[in-house]
């Protein structure tokens, strides 16, 4: 049996929950070793069928951890729920197959909502994030300064997708 499912830009882990219940339902494969099976692919599976950029569901903390493991860079999309330019950035360049595809593979994404109490203000605080959008990326490995550096950074709406990717890209090529 073949199964083609067409997602939208707004694909997420959570999605992939979804689909491994249907599948698993659809083939009549239900045993724990099948399920087991595509739970362990269920991360895989997100990355390859998003379009866009993939955000991790993670704390700052936990982004900047799990970079080390990775040997990548963290990617912040600060951004806020009434933010016109936000949105058309998220629309019109985070949700391409060209930038998901370069993020996806280089960094480990996470959004912020910067008026969010908790974490969200309290990171825009530390740093000094005033304008949304805004995307930092941070060097959790230290190789460019202290640990969490921002080693690159885009501060309002760059609506140019190939600009953006090779800002990205410059960015990382000056890794040692």
């Amino acid at each position: 049996m073949i199964i083609c499912i067409k997602f939208s830009v707004g694909f997420s882990a959570d999605t992939a929950d979804c689909l491994i219940f249907a599948v698993c339902a659809c083939t009549g494969k239900t045993d724990a070793k099948s399920v087991t099976e595509s739970v362990e692919q269920k991360e895989e599976l997100v990355e390859n069928v998003a379009s866009g950029v993939v955000y991790s569901d993670l704390t700052l903390e936990q982004a900047l951890e799990k970079t080390k493991s990775e040997g990548k860079y963290v990617f912040i999309d600060f951004h806020t729920k009434t933010c016109g330019p936000c949105k058309m950035m998220q629309d019109k360049v985070l949700s391409t197959v060209e930038c998901g595809s370069y993020v996806n593979s280089n960094f480990i994404s996470i959004k912020i909502d910067g008026e969010d109490e908790g974490e969200g203000t309290a990171a825009a605080k530390r740093f000094d994030v005033r304008i949304f959008p805004t995307v930092l990326i941070l060097d959790p490995a230290g190789y460019k300064g202290a640990e969490g550096t921002i080693v690159g950074q885009v501060v309002g709406a760059e609506l140019n997708v190939g600009k953006f990717v090779d800002m990205l890209k410059e960015v990382v090529a000056e890794d040692p």
